[in-house]
């Protein structure tokens, strides 16, 4: 699943290279929008652990970033689900914030906010059903980079790793110095990559010191 404009995304088959997607669609700003046509600048791509869902943190015309979110399957038969198919949702939009911090979450999306509209520079964190499109939690602090076990929610802020409970919004704990890049789900380790080694973290046991590793 990649970019091939600004305004359109493809699946292509790994092994052979076919396009799964081919089909006709507007440039960004043709006028007047024709059928299918997406007025949307596409950003980075999450997809579910599970595979069924793909979440896009991307932007339109003010610009306001406006993450969205739409099923695998129902895209591989319908070729235009990424522009207008019926399980794409527009989750939220926010005056000029794209491309921050999103991560999967126990089925749902966690996306970064501005948690309280009286104090609009605070950061935190919104987390959606892609379903629905239904925000069901907000919470202040995180801000950064979001990683998920699907218990903790887990944000390299600049100056560490912070461990959030998303059903308490309360921090658990912090590592200082810690400032992930990557996530290893499988092995549920965080990875923070140096010019020289990296430094890996397991997330089962927080509070533990990290591991530093020669690369």
């Amino acid at each position: 699943m990649h970019a091939t404009a600004v305004n359109r995304l493809d699946v292509s088959d790994p092994v052979t290279g076919e396009l799964l997607t081919a089909r006709q669609t507007q440039p960004l700003h043709t006028w007047p929008a024709r059928k299918h046509y997406l007025e949307y600048v596409h950003g980075t791509l999450h997809a579910s652990p599970d595979g069924r869902w793909l979440a896009d943190d991307g932007w339109c015309p003010h610009p306001y970033g406006s993450p969205s979110t739409w099923r695998v399957d129902a895209w591989l038969a319908n070729r235009y689900e990424s522009e207008d198919g019926p399980t794409r949702t527009e989750l939220c939009r926010r005056d000029r914030v794209w491309n921050t911090g999103m991560c999967w979450h126990a089925g749902r999306l966690a996306v970064s906010w501005r948690a309280d509209d009286r104090q609009p520079d605070e950061p935190g964190v919104a987390l959606f059903d892609p379903e629905s499109g239904e925000r069901t939690t907000t919470f202040p602090g995180p801000d950064g980079r979001f990683f998920s076990d699907d218990r903790y929610l887990y944000c390299a802020a600049p100056d560490g790793l912070q461990i959030w409970d998303p059903d308490t919004g309360g921090l658990i704990t912090t590592v200082a110095g810690f400032v992930p890049q990557h996530h290893h789900r499988a092995s549920g380790r965080l990875v923070q990559v140096h010019d020289d080694h990296m430094t890996q973290w397991p997330t089962q046991t927080t509070g533990t010191r990290p591991d530093r590793r020669q690369r």
